[in-house]
């Protein structure tokens, strides 16, 4: 499986506060049968500025401890980015992290309460600059709990939509279950990541996610985790092997 959305890099945002963190998560995330994980950290500006610099750097310098440690985990780069009327231009100046570091899809989310006034003006700009954005969970938006046809819209316009795994079991809360049952069941759903940001909570588990899918769009749900997702990373197996 591929895991497109992960806070698995140390010390960059609310995510692995370290490297035994980081570790602990490719551990788990490879127990859960995961053999490629994005790394995606925020970048909130003003709160979280990762440049792709830096990115690179982190990304390569854990790559490095797997290897040498025999974690058998495929890292890639990414980050995920808050959709306000900044990011375009942030774009056009090179301080943005696309997915997989191709310059062709872009991780982005809205604020938790509601959906941004700018939000199809900048994602439109994106698009016409070549670029395919992901909205990552939008189950966890509270306007969009109340108005799930926002995301209609959207996919309408070209947008894919990333559902979070643990988003789909009891375990979470009941609105953000139901809204992400809902979108799964009226197909606006591509992807499901785990959007992990530690070892035990929200940790890197993709396969409880897939069998609550599996349930409202079958075989469908596999799919999510394996070839949409390799598809979009340019990995040229639904596993993620070269």
């Amino acid at each position: 499986m591929i895991d497109l959305h992960s806070h698995i890099l140390p010390g960059f945002d609310d995510g692995a506060r370290n490297l035994d963190d980081s570790l602990a998560m490719a551990q788990t995330a490879v127990a859960d049968g995961i053999t490629v994980m994005v790394a995606c950290p925020h970048l909130y500006p003003g709160l979280y500025d990762p440049t792709p610099e830096q990115i690179r750097a982190a990304l390569a310098d854990l790559q490095n401890v797997l290897d040498e440690r025999n974690v058998p985990l495929q890292l890639l780069p990414g980050s995920e980015l808050l959709v306000d009327e900044r990011l375009p231009r942030r774009w056009r100046a090179g301080q943005v992290m696309s997915l997989g570091d191709r310059g062709a899809h872009v991780l982005v989310e809205f604020p938790v309460v509601a959906v941004p006034l700018c939000a199809e003006q900048v994602l439109f700009e994106l698009q016409t600059m070549g670029l395919k954005p992901i909205l990552g969970h939008p189950e966890k938006n509270g306007e969009i709990q109340r108005r799930p046809e926002v995301v209609a819209t959207l996919v309408e316009r070209g947008c894919l939509v990333q559902l979070d795994a643990d988003s789909l079991g009891r375990e979470v809360i009941r609105r953000v279950r139901q809204c992400a049952h809902r979108l799964l069941a009226e197909g606006l759903v591509h992807i499901i990541a785990t959007d992990a940001h530690s070892p035990s909570d929200r940790a890197p588990v993709l396969s409880a996610g897939v069998r609550h899918a599996r349930r409202i769009v079958g075989e469908a749900a596999e799919a999510m985790v394996t070839s949409t997702p390799a598809g979009l990373l340019g990995l040229r197996t639904a596993d993620g092997r070269g």
